[in-house]
């Protein structure tokens, strides 16, 4: 999707952001005169400000910030400290991506190089933004490859914000000559990341084929994801290798796709299964903890792990791997545990930092091995494991399904842990997303599930496009009509934030709960499909995703909505 300017305002420590609409990114830069000390961060409207986003020197400093907007009447909040604020709202932006900062004191104002954009290949814009302590500079001058777009002079000090108003692969320093008075300055550059379309993401298929990169394909939503009844035992039975996810990597034909992954426990542990029951190829000494039951920890797939004081989670994949990626918390005082494959230990996770949930690289001998996580005391938490071929680049599938959990549920927000924030660590390039029938069999409100959901959608799409699935109609809770109501209000969220849109149940073998199972596809319990069921709508959705042919039989209706 293609970026644009929508519009720009100024102000001291907070200021009224231009008419905006849902999904529009905002960015502000807050300056203070006098301070090395940045302005503080408002609280509770929505700023995302990471460490690399603030720059301090020659008695100034600058604070940037930015948000996706969740509603049509975002606010500021107050920037407690800053002397002028500039805020500017985006289009068709995912995210802010590399970030530089300069300092002086002069009348030359410096639009650093970013050294570390996100995106390289023309679909990115730059903003940049300076503060100078004085007040008769002519800090409106663009650098050479910008527009200026607002700007302001209080009593001590002066703000402007500019971008490039077009798309660049890359930002070297500019400098600007502002006259005036010579004093301290501050200058920014930010790049905004574009949001992904279904284009781009088979542009990203395209490039994994020809062997320049990996790629990572998150699947998100209920028990039809996690793959319950897939063989006819609940999630047990190695349940999750008739999941549709995992048959979907089996049916890209245009790159190659692999589920050589687990993330969470599906909720196994809920419907009385294991984890290692529901994947073979997982197993544990020591007596690991599923946290989602016991500790109340949910992320992305349900739970974590939580390590007993010493043992071992092994993850065996069965394919010759060189590359292993640790999803696992990390905070202050944290256990650190090991990795090793066959006794040899690789690397030590660096649990004991920050609060976050991150992904950490370990790199081994090319070889079929297991891998293992060595305990080394209780409240250390691992999210999952993944393995790959660096010398054979792949698109990466990861499964969170979570068995019974709810949108709500999965948009949980208030610790670093939490559902929401856990699905950042994942970079993925496409976000699958099958959410709804928890909503209807426990008669969610429409509000309700649509503010949760777009939390969603919105963070999933700082990295990748998404698809939302409307999932096919079952014959308990509910009846079709009522179901069908639900569907619609996933096809509002797919035209609202530009998703692509796979509606199951326009498909010929999909169109009632009826036809479903008089074709074998549905299992004893009417809710969820049955190992040919999932194979049948993993077929429709890599129609989709991987623009193959087949997939369930003649489309009804529409096969997708395909995001512009």
């Amino acid at each position: 999707m293609a970026i644009s300017y929508i519009g720009s305002a100024t102000g001291t420590t907070s200021a009224t952001i231009p008419t905006h609409q849902v999904g529009d990114l905002i960015v502000i830069a807050a300056y203070r005169d006098g301070n090395t000390t940045a302005p503080t961060l408002p609280g509770s409207v929505g700023w995302r400000s990471p460490s690399t986003a603030t720059g301090s020197g020659s008695t100034n400093s600058m604070r940037v910030a930015f948000k996706l907007a969740a509603t049509t009447s975002e606010t500021t909040g107050t920037f407690t400290n800053a002397t002028s604020v500039a805020v500017a709202v985006y289009r068709g932006a995912a995210k802010v991506g590399g970030i530089a900062f300069a300092s002086g004191s002069s009348t030359t104002v410096s639009y650093p190089a970013i050294s570390a954009m996100i995106r390289t290949d023309n679909t990115s814009w730059i903003v940049g933004a300076a503060g100078h302590r004085s007040v008769d500079t002519n800090l409106q001058n663009a650098p050479t490859g910008m527009t200026f777009r607002n700007g302001a002079v209080d009593a001590t000090d002066e703000i402007a914000i500019h971008d490039t108003a077009g798309t660049v692969s890359s930002w070297s320093n500019q400098n600007v000559s502002v006259s005036g008075t010579s004093s301290g300055w501050m200058g920014v550059t930010i790049e905004l990341v574009n949001r992904q379309t279904l284009t781009d993401w088979l542009a990203i298929r395209d490039a994994v084929n020809a062997g320049s990169r990996n790629a990572t394909l998150l699947c998100d939503g209920d028990s039809f994801t996690a793959g319950y009844n897939a063989t006819n035992n609940s999630l047990g039975s190695n349940a999750r290798s008739a999941s549709y996810p995992a048959v979907l990597a089996s049916l890209f034909s245009n790159a190659p796709a692999r589920n050589d992954s687990f993330y969470g426990t599906q909720n196994a542990p809920f419907e009385g299964f294991t984890p290692y029951q529901y994947d073979s190829r997982q197993s544990q000494t020591g007596g690991w903890t599923n946290s989602e039951v016991t500790l109340g920890y949910t992320t992305a797939g349900a739970g974590y792990r939580e390590g007993p004081s010493s043992g071992t989670l092994s993850f065996n994949p069965g394919v010759s791997f060189d590359r292993i990626r640790v999803f696992h918390t990390s905070y202050s005082g944290s256990p650190q545990y090991t990795v090793n494959i066959g006794g040899g230990t690789l690397a030590t996770l660096p649990m004991n930092a920050a609060d976050a949930v991150k992904a950490t690289d370990v790199s081994c001998t090319l070889g079929t091995n297991t891998v293992n996580i060595v305990a080394a005391a209780t409240t250390g938490f691992i999210g999952g494991i993944m393995v790959w071929n660096s010398s054979s680049p792949q698109i990466n599938i990861i499964n969170v399904g979570w068995s019974a959990g709810t949108a709500v549920q999965a948009s949980a927000n208030t610790n670093f842990y939490d559902p929401l924030p856990s699905l950042r660590v994942f970079q993925a390039d496409l976000v699958i997303s099958n959410r709804l029938t928890n909503e209807y069999l426990n008669s969610i409100t429409e509000a309700t599930f649509k503010a949760a959901f777009a939390s969603m959608i919105l963070v999933m799409q700082e990295t990748a496009h998404v698809v939302l699935v409307t999932p096919h109609f079952s014959d308990i809770g509910t009846s079709q009509a009522t179901q069908e109501t639900y569907h619609g209000y996933v096809a509002d969220l797919a035209a609202q934030y530009g998703c692509t849109l796979i509606e199951i149940t326009d498909h010929a073998d999909w169109t009632s709960f009826a036809t479903a199972d008089g074709l074998g596809l549905m299992s004893s319990d009417d809710l969820h499909p049955n190992g040919s069921g999932y194979s049948s709508q993993a077929a429709i959705i890599a129609a989709v995703v991987d623009q193959s042919t087949g997939g369930g039989g003649t489309n009804r209706r529409r096969r997708f909505l395909m995001a512009a």
